[in-house]
């Protein structure tokens, strides 16, 4: 009997070796499982670390690209408005250059054709009103207007007027009086234009009637 139990306590412990080997061998297993994951975890991690930069680089680069975008549009946009500006200040002298020129072509066709004094009337009835245009005259210069009656003698000096840019001016007379004060008379009336150093300039003629016979 004491044999017998011998050599059962020796399976016992045999049993109990076993178990713990294989009970060892079970931690060992896990704990590399356990290990793995920790593993790819922290390559894991440095992948993850290492798209963050390339990420940031793209938004910067996309930045980057945006502003070289607004930098090439507001450069387009000032060479626009540059170009703009030329072709208004081009019309504008164009126009300056035309109108100049319209100025200078109506002087020198008054000046080309000399002075003239026209009269809306070439008779007309004492006491009416006769317009009078001078042209071809010297610019921005005062002129005399002298009256001479019937009789050729001079009456005295109307008025005075002065001339535009373009050589012309534009008045009347009311055929009432002379400058010098006397009534007018029937008869032939002459108006002559005259520098102020007595220079004759041109001249012109109107029939005065009387009242009476005035043909309007």
């Amino acid at each position: 009997m004491r044999i017998t139990d011998k050599k059962k306590s020796g399976t016992i412990v045999g049993l109990v070796a076993l178990a713990a080997l294989t009970l060892s061998s079970l931690l060992a297993a896990c704990g590399d499982a356990t290990a793995t994951p920790a593993a790819t975890t922290s390559a894991a991690t440095t992948a993850a670390a290492t798209t963050a930069p390339a990420s940031t680089a793209a938004v910067t680069t996309a930045a980057a690209t945006t502003a070289a975008s607004t930098s090439m549009a507001a450069t387009t946009a000032t060479t626009t408005s540059a170009a703009a500006t030329t072709a208004a200040s081009s019309t504008t002298t164009a126009a300056t250059s035309a109108t100049t020129a319209a100025t200078g072509a109506t002087t020198a066709a008054s000046s080309a054709s000399g002075p003239q004094l026209v009269v809306s009337d070439t008779t007309l009835a004492v006491g009416k009103t006769l317009y009078i245009t001078g042209k071809g005259l010297p610019a921005s210069t005062m002129i005399d207007l002298l009256v001479s009656g019937p009789d050729g003698k001079s009456k005295g000096k109307n008025f005075s007027p002065v001339t535009g840019t373009d050589g012309s001016f534009q008045s009347w007379v009311v055929l009432d009086k002379y400058p010098d004060g006397t009534p007018v008379q029937p008869g032939k009336l002459t108006l002559t234009l005259a520098t102020m150093d007595g220079k004759t300039l041109t001249s012109a003629s109107v029939d005065i009637v009387a009242a009476t016979n005035a043909p309007r």
